[in-house]
């Protein structure tokens, strides 16, 4: 691993322990820096890197002056250390958003046209709710679930869509369950189908408690870290402090972020303690209101599980990744449980050093539809080739370098122009919601194919039993989902530092994995050579049988283990 990524990780997931502020850093028992590993790893390994390509440009180039375009924060003091002087200037395309959860973005297809925009965290929250104040009269004049068996078992569900799994939502009414949907950062109805899903299932929406936390909680917290030269030490890199570079950001980052916290603790707390909840569910526990409230839940004696939510690196090494597991979510932090999707899951999760017996393979419940709908046979009016962007791999600092920037704008690039020489073909790109954080995605689809149309927002089974092939990025998620549709598969591979022969996925031969540069020939194999495609199909379905368990009733598989591990409480 790089150095800046050890070092990223080793204070993301320390500071909060140094003995000095350990205590004031503790509130009901739940230490607040814990709570922001995830958020503050991914600003470190950004800026740790800035900083020290910053300072080997001034040691390499001895410059006698520099411009600077938007906000530096404190890093003036770096020019003044090697004696540059330094012009500030207002940059056109300057964003404050510096911590990921600064921000949510907003998307819609209006018309095929994909529209986006971005607000604070804080001013979606109003919205959300008042929306949602709105939508439980609604709901409760549209109710027709009657009253409620008291011995049912209640499971809180976190951040879960209902549109993806409404298979679960109907089970688990058919299963006798009451589910309850607590979304923090997702409204848990936007749209015509989600309120269907949560109309029929009958599962409820629970609200937060919304008294604000005064400021004077932590204002001795945060004055405390802005003056303590504990910081200095602790937010270092070969034996040099870049405290000065991050003290305004990390203060500022800690008073929001600490103050969220101690309104989520409490309204949390009241939540689960004045409702009856048996288990709480969530599909990550390393984000800040999933850990708030599985710590709390457990504190309180609730059952809590993790799920797994997509297909992830079944590196052959587990060494490469084992380092990462406290920001990457593969395995249960704080919950007592991981529903895995089967057998190498299973073993690739023991192989990175959690106990089987905190193991059950449940299959995924999101995927229930795939296997148990009866794929109608229709004559499409134009071929389809389908591009599915994808987030970079920026929990290394060798995902996200210029040279990969570079080269993922490029691949896009080359990707749109081929699939135009494809006449016959109608080409449909899907952005991932994280692959414009760093580029522009659609501005480059738009100039090097003008014909493609661009989704932000789509079910992506429909998209994917639609397409003659899917061309995604890595070992995306997305390429499981074609497998079990029995769609051929290219993944463009972008990084030097992970190998595609190291992953398990790859193994089984059923994925054509290629460049950017070389995609034409690839997929003009695909779509023309009809014995390759139906072998590569064939060794889809043959990962798709090892790699999920319960293929069609992972709903009901789930459901079952909840309800036996609460009735053992």
């Amino acid at each position: 691993m790089n150095e800046i990524d050890l070092t990223a990780l080793e204070i993301s997931t320390n500071w909060y322990k140094n003995t000095i502020i350990q205590d004031m850093l503790t509130f009901e028992g739940i230490n607040l820096g814990f709570l922001v590993e995830w958020e503050l790893f991914h600003y470190l390994i950004q800026t740790i890197k800035n900083y020290v390509m910053l300072e080997k440009i001034l040691e390499k180039e001895k410059p006698q002056k520099a411009i600077i375009y938007g906000d530096i924060g404190q890093i003036g003091s770096i020019f003044d250390k090697h004696h540059v002087t330094y012009e500030l200037k207002e940059s056109e395309n300057h964003n404050d958003d510096k911590f990921i959860m600064d921000y949510i973005e907003i998307k819609y297809d209006i018309f095929n046209h994909p529209v986006s925009f971005r607000i604070s965290l804080q001013k979606f929250f109003w919205m959300r709710r008042q929306y949602e104040k709105v939508l439980n009269m609604i709901l409760k004049l549209f109710s027709v679930k009657g009253k409620r068996d008291n011995l049912r078992k209640n499971y809180l569900l976190l951040e879960f869509n209902p549109s993806t799994y409404n298979d679960l939502l109907y089970a688990a009414e058919k299963n006798n369950n009451n589910l309850k949907l607590f979304n923090f950062r997702r409204p848990a109805i936007w749209n015509v189908n989600s309120f269907k899903v949560i109309l029929r299932s009958g599962c409820d929406i629970v609200r937060e408690y919304t008294d604000k936390v005064p400021d004077e909680k932590i204002k001795s917290v945060i004055d405390h870290l802005r003056n303590s030269y504990e910081m200095e030490k602790i937010f270092s890199i070969r034996n040099k402090s870049f405290w000065f570079f991050i003290q305004k950001d990390f203060i500022n980052f800690c008073h929001i972020r600490f103050l969220e916290a101690l309104q989520e603790i409490k309204s949390v707390t009241a939540i689960l303690k004045n409702q009856r909840i048996d288990c709480i569910l969530g599909w990550n526990d390393s984000l800040q209101t999933e850990k708030t409230i599985m710590t709390i839940g457990k504190k309180l004696g609730i059952q809590t599980v993790v799920l797994q939510h997509g297909i992830v690196n079944h590196n052959e090494n587990p060494e490469k990744i084992r380092s990462h597991i406290k920001i990457n979510g593969l395995v249960p932090l704080v919950a007592d449980y991981l529903c895995c999707w089967g057998d190498i899951m299973e073993k690739h999760a023991i192989s990175l050093g959690m106990q089987k017996e905190k193991l059950v393979k449940t299959g995924s419940p999101r995927y229930d539809s795939f296997f148990s709908q009866k794929r109608m046979i229709h004559v499409k009016e134009k071929k389809t080739i389908l591009f599915a962007t994808s987030g970079l791999a920026n929990n290394f600092v060798a995902g996200f370098t210029s040279e990969i920037l570079k080269k993922y704008e490029e691949s896009i690039e080359n990707i749109c122009s081929i699939c135009q020489r494809f006449k016959e073909y109608e080409l449909i790109v899907k952005i991932h919601p994280y692959s414009s954080d760093f580029i522009d995605v659609k501005s480059i689809i738009k100039r090097s194919n003008s014909n493609a149309m661009i989704i932000q927002n789509a079910n992506m089974e429909k998209l994917i039993e639609n397409c003659d092939v899917l061309i995604t990025y890595a070992q995306s998620t997305v390429l499981l989902e074609a497998m079990i549709l029995e769609k051929p598969t290219i993944s463009i591979w972008l990084y030097d530092f992970i190998s595609p022969e190291e992953d398990m996925l790859f193994k089984y031969d059923a994925v054509t994995v290629t460049t950017s540069e070389r995609l034409e020939d690839n997929l003009k194999r695909i779509l023309k050579d009809e014995d390759f495609t139906k072998f590569k199909i064939n060794n889809g379905k043959r990962f798709v049988n090892d790699y999920l368990s319960n293929r069609g009733k992972a709903s009901y598989e789930l459901l079952r283990f909840l309800d036996q591990i609460t009735n053992n409480k």
